[in-house]
């Protein structure tokens, strides 16, 4: 499947290192090593984008809710009926 890419002329970069203040708001903070290894070797086939300048590594908010959704596995809902119950 085709996968967007980061366009840093519409998404802001910040710094991999600063992902952990950039993104306060989800509910379990990350150390840089996980962010890293995140974006080298992925999870579940999925890597969080990166774009690497100057051999500093970058991220932005919306690739991060990419990879979130990328690698957060689908339930299998099976409606159970009330005879079933």
């Amino acid at each position: 499947p085709l996968h967007r890419m980061i366009d840093p002329k519409v998404e802001p970069l910040f710094r991999l290192g600063d992902a952990a203040e950039r993104l306060a708001w989800l509910p379990q903070q990350y150390t840089y090593p996980t962010w890293h290894r995140w974006a080298v070797y992925g999870i579940r086939g999925v890597k969080l984008e990166t774009l690497t300048i100057g051999g500093v590594m970058h991220t932005t908010e919306a690739a991060v809710l990419r990879f979130i959704e990328r690698s957060t596995p689908t339930l299998q809902m099976n409606p159970v009926t009330p005879a079933e119950a």
